[in-house]
């Protein structure tokens, strides 16, 4: 079932072009060198929470690019 609101985007290309000087963008690397915890790692909930945290980082370093 489809809801017509549902967007995707890539992690990784967002990453590269707002933080472009790290070696590897892998969830757990990327978190860890920008100090996210992850406490259950390559868990559902664990990768989401993080995934979360990371993503409000990318906006915010979005927004102080303008």
């Amino acid at each position: 079932m489809r809801c017509g609101y549902c967007i995707s985007f890539c992690t990784i290309q967002i990453n590269r072009k707002l933080i472009p000087d790290k070696p590897t963008y892998s969830l757990g690397k990327l978190c860890a060198s920008l100090n996210i915890p992850n406490n259950a790692r390559h868990r559902a909930e664990g990768d989401a929470v993080a995934t979360a945290h990371l993503f409000n980082m990318l906006l915010q370093i979005k927004g102080q690019k303008k």
